[in-house]
């Protein structure tokens, strides 16, 4: 064998390793990130929001134990091809509905604690959803919104049909489910009976949370692993990351009034989301700082602050 011929076999060989390995990193990345989660979400609140999370998870669990023994209706709809699933505590004496949407591979019942009583204090009606990939939702991959901003877009039409458009709808979201809401703010179509839109601690883009995230998880530079996963998505959960950004999105948005919310603390969605978010924003809109709170903990560091304004943003008072 002509030592030209070694030297081809063995950078053939390099390349064919090297490709491989990428993608068997891509592989466990995306099944990390964007699978179905197969394990209990307490796990990630230390990693990914703060060791700080953890004095609340005991009060957290018994709002979630409350709101599962209210009586409340299973509801069903599609989307996509998915069946979406939601829990609906009606007040039949508000002419108000809140759509409360999750964040990031929880589930609504899981994350209802993060708002301690807020909703008990609104006294409206209340929709908790399960996002697709999540909870008793349909679906295998989690889209980071978006995907999921037609589905809410989905159960804000079912609200709609239902009540005979008599019932104002609210939007109110999470992280993950703050990105999902203010996505949705940018689509054609929506009914006039959406009054309103709360994101707390919502990021800008959605491809850049999604990296982050799987840096956090599994310790590999994001942008290496950038056209792999983003190849991954095209094939698997049929969206790109590059389909948008909440920043683009909510440009659209010129009608809805929005009530932005966000911790200066958060390290895992930077507080500067929210403000490029408000500042890209052209509907009525407020910005609620939170100095020092982490992710998603304004409602629960600061509820002097963060309730009066939700409920002045819902019941003008």
């Amino acid at each position: 064998m002509q030592p030209w011929q070694i030297i081809l076999i063995v950078i053939v060989s390099l390349i064919v390793v090297g490709i491989s390995t990428y993608f068997t990193i891509v592989n466990i990345t995306f099944g990390l990130v964007f699978s179905r989660f197969r394990f209990n979400r307490t796990i990630l609140y230390g990693q990914l929001f703060g060791l700080r999370w953890a004095r609340y998870l005991g009060s957290m669990e018994q709002i979630k134990q409350k709101y599962m023994r209210k009586k409340y209706e299973d509801i069903d709809i599609v989307n996509i091809n998915t069946k979406l699933h939601g829990y609906f505590y009606e007040n039949e004496k508000s002419n108000k509905i809140i759509i409360f949407v999750h964040g990031y591979y929880s589930s609504g019942f899981n994350d209802i604690g993060i708002q301690n009583d807020l909703y008990e204090q609104l006294n409206t009606s209340l929709l908790i959803v399960d996002q697709r990939g999540c909870g008793l939702s349909g679906g295998s991959y989690t889209t980071f919104g978006m995907r999921e901003r037609f589905d809410i877009r989905e159960w804000i039409f079912y609200l709609d049909e239902r009540f005979k458009e008599k019932k104002e709808i609210y939007l109110s979201g999470i992280s993950m489910g703050a990105a999902t809401v203010l996505l949705t703010s940018g689509l054609k179509g929506l009914p006039p009976s959406v009054k309103g839109i709360i994101a707390d601690s919502g990021y800008s883009r959605p491809s850049g949370i999604a990296l982050h995230t799987g840096k956090k998880i599994v310790k590999f530079k994001p942008r290496f692993l950038f056209f792999g996963i983003n190849m991954y998505c095209k094939i698997f959960a049929k969206f790109s990351m590059r389909e948008t950004t909440v920043t683009k999105e909510v440009k659209n948005n010129t009608k809805i009034p929005v009530l932005f919310i966000h911790g200066t603390g958060d390290d895992f969605v930077p507080y500067n989301m929210s403000v490029k978010n408000f500042k890209a924003c052209n509907a009525p809109k407020k910005l609620v700082k939170i100095e020092n709170a982490t992710h998603c903990e304004s409602m629960r560091y600061a509820p002097e602050i963060v309730y009066p304004a939700i409920r002045e943003f819902i019941h003008g008072q």
